[in-house]
């Protein structure tokens, strides 16, 4: 008995997974790498880490993500640097939860390092990063970065309303 192989729509390689955006087969490659960047996928899509079902695989792309985010500041700018930015970011001693000042300081430092500091050609590291097509980020880190690159911190007032 001969068995039909499914190709991919992309490259034509083998494949086993129905893309949900696309309606067709595609290869474990093609959907890594174009996910969220060329492909637009649905909300349903179990392997996109940008859909309700992909939620754990976000989680472990967000963490590695941020694991590269630290080590291209080190080697760019060097740890003194990042440390002495985070030096900068802490709060004056004598607050009661002192513990989580130096997660707050760094996570305030990696931001200030990425999109606010700037070099002497005006440009941010992100910019720079940006330039070089997010060098040593897989697809779903990029797409990421982009969002990230786009993003901007905002300040939401919510009032508690008594009852009428």
């Amino acid at each position: 008995m001969n068995k039909t192989i499914d190709r991919c729509y992309i490259c034509n390689g083998k494949s086993r997974n129905l893309c949900p955006a696309a309606g067709k087969v595609i290869c474990s490659v093609c959907c890594g790498s174009k996910r969220g960047s060329e492909i637009n996928c649905s909300p349903d899509c179990a392997y996109s880490p940008f859909s309700i079902k992909g939620y754990a695989l976000w989680l472990k792309t967000d963490s590695n993500l941020a694991l590269k985010i630290l080590r291209y500041i080190d080697q760019v700018y060097g740890e003194e640097h990042f440390r002495n930015i985070i030096r900068h970011m802490s709060f004056e001693s004598g607050l009661q939860e002192a513990e989580h000042d130096e997660a707050t300081a760094a996570g305030a430092a990696v931001y200030y390092i990425l999109f606010v500091e700037r070099d002497k050609d005006n440009q941010a590291l992100a910019d720079r990063w940006k330039a070089n097509n997010w060098q040593g980020l897989n697809n779903d880190e990029r797409v990421m970065m982009n969002y990230r690159f786009n993003s901007r911190a905002t300040i939401i007032e919510i009032q508690k309303l008594g009852q009428l």
